[in-house]
């Protein structure tokens, strides 16, 4: 049940909140700094929720209501993001319904190689 203290997170072991304060100097600093990332702040993490659940195809409305936002313009224009692998999947499912039947080019080597490849 929302609001129970089942429902934390979080929590001390009495089942109270953690200050989110303490809870980023402690846990949140602690776990970056063991994963050998820079420094993360909620704010952040928010962006990051918004940003996944927009990428795995989250109902903008389902999106909108765990970041707790009135409007939905809010959690598409601030809270989510382009990633560059999700611009890569557009472009490529792009190429796939304009040129069906040209031939896909290999990404890596060097012009020749691929110059190569074209004459053969």
């Amino acid at each position: 049940m929302p609001g129970s203290q089942e429902a934390l997170v979080f929590s001390k072991s009495q089942g109270l909140p953690l200050a989110a304060d303490n809870l980023r100097k402690k846990a949140l600093r602690t776990a970056c700094k063991r994963a050998g990332l820079q420094r993360i702040d909620w704010h952040t993490l928010r962006h990051t929720h918004g940003t996944l659940l927009h990428s795995q195809g989250t109902p903008l409305k389902v999106a909108q209501a765990q970041l707790g936002h009135s409007h939905m313009a809010t959690t598409l224009d601030i809270y989510t993001h382009a990633s560059g692998s999700a611009q890569r999947d557009a472009v490529n499912l792009l190429e796939e319904q304009l040129f069906p039947n040209v031939p896909k080019l290999e990404s890596c080597g060097s012009i020749a190689e691929t110059e190569s490849q074209l004459v053969q």
